[in-house]
């Protein structure tokens, strides 16, 4: 069972991401944004760094400081470099454990301090997705670093240093000159065990219905003052999507005291194929009317297990930010690992404020559910099938091709998409029936 501590495949969508509350980032450096286009992995968005000539651009995760990391992420590069260039680095106490585009050897290598120590095996190409898995242990000399590119393991680092906490994770470019690099679906872990985390994507679930609310008159409130209940609804204030970073008029406030009164709103399905959950995490966007000091709170239910995103009842946070700030947390499963019935089943409930003056606002609310791709599956993209093409693996992800004439799929789970299915597709049947995405 994977223990992250962090995920993201920046659903969230909020074009430039900021270091307010934490809740996303910790630090941004350059020209750094989320976007929706055609080089986005999986999911809706993915993050863009630009580098020049003069400015850097990464964006920085502080984790709690401790001798082991490990991590997943994706990267993408439109061009290769003319020179060496730092893509990722964890930052201990006195050095940096760096991933670096190696020019003269067209691949990528890991080293200290910007000194390749060990070549990747991998040919890097332009426009090409490129896992990478690493796990960084620090407690004694040497340091062990293991890597993998795409699920192939690499030569392991050995570096003599004596023991450093490591503190930062950065995601983007540590070396001027001009250059841009997509990163997604980025998990963290500080388990030995969880390493590698292994290929997978991020899928965003944002509110889609209301769940059993503990409301009164004049309590919990939409922007315009209606209470909210059965004739206005909470879920479709907190579903922006993507987020933006002003408390517009699309919120849900508490207005006056009521510890024990709260909304519940519950949050859109996984697909069905995405049943090896890595994690969930937790996302929350909040302000205040003012920045005199409040209270409020927001917890994350799985069944009677509630994990506590900012605030819980007895324990309230301040809410007293007059700019959208953000906060995350894994949420705890009640009986581990999470399921696709459990995280499809979570429930978020707010409000609970002991002091509403100012009012504390609830501006969007979602989860980022991490996971793996089946160790059995296998990927067709990019590819022309012709004539007949039959398959029987167990799992099996098919996009970006045109598949001709004849398919034959006798697949337990399957995703096809940005696909031309030609004069004939056949599904033959699996126990208790085959699972098919066609989009």
């Amino acid at each position: 069972m994977t223990t992250p501590t962090w995920i993201t495949g920046f659903e969230y969508g909020l074009a430039t991401p900021v270091a307010d509350g934490t809740g996303l980032i910790d630090a941004i450096v350059g020209v750094c944004t989320i976007r929706n286009d055609a080089v986005t992995l999986r999911g809706t968005y993915s993050l863009r760094t630009v580098a020049t000539g003069t400015v850097l651009a990464y964006i920085s995760r502080n984790m709690t400081a401790g001798t082991t990391f490990v991590g997943r992420f994706y990267i993408y590069l439109p061009a290769l470099p003319a020179s060496d260039r730092i893509i990722f680095s964890i930052t201990t106490v006195g050095h940096k454990i760096q991933i670096l585009y190696d020019v003269s050897q067209v691949s990528f290598s890991i080293g200290i301090d910007g000194a390749t120590t060990q070549l990747g095996t991998v040919t890097v190409a332009i426009n090409t997705w490129y896992c990478i898995d690493i796990k960084a242990v620090t407690s004694a000399n040497p340091w062990l670093v293991d890597w993998q590119i795409d699920s192939v393991a690499q030569t392991q680092l050995t570096s003599a240093h004596a023991a450093e906490n490591m503190s930062v994770i950065d995601y983007g470019l540590r070396t001027v000159g001009a250059l841009t690099a997509w990163y997604d679906d980025i998990v963290h872990s500080v388990t030995a065990a969880d390493y590698p985390i292994g290929p997978g994507g991020t899928y965003g679930l944002g509110p889609n219905a209301d769940g059993v609310h503990n409301n009164a008159a004049n309590i919990m409130e939409d922007s315009a003052g209606n209470d909210i209940g059965a004739l206005y609804p909470a879920w479709n204030k907190l579903d922006e999507n993507p987020w933006i970073t002003t408390a517009n008029a699309d919120y849900v406030r508490q207005t006056a005291i009521g510890a024990a009164n709260y909304c519940e709103i519950q949050f859109a399905d996984l697909l069905d194929n995405m049943r090896d959950i890595i994690g969930v995490d937790s996302l929350l966007q909040y302000a205040s009317a003012t920045a005199t000091a409040n209270t409020g709170g927001c917890i994350i239910r799985d069944g009677a297990t509630q994990t506590t995103l900012w605030g819980v009842a007895g324990t309230l946070a301040d809410y007293s930010e007059t700019t959208a700030f953000y906060k995350h947390v894994i949420v705890t499963a009640a009986a581990p690992p999470h399921t696709l019935a459990t995280v499809n089943a979570l429930r978020c409930r707010f409000g609970y404020s002991d002091d509403a003056d100012p009012d504390p606002y609830w501006l969007a609310i979602m989860l980022e559910v991490g996971y793996r791709f089946p160790a059995t599956s296998i990927l067709v993209s990019n590819a022309a099938l012709g004539v007949e093409y039959k398959d029987t693996d167990t799992n099996m992800r098919v996009s970006n091709a045109a598949l001709g004439v004849e398919y034959k799929n006798t697949t337990a789970y399957m995703q096809v998409s940005n696909v031309a299915l030609m004069i004939e597709y056949v599904v033959y049947g699996w126990a208790p029936g085959p699972s098919v995405w066609i989009t």
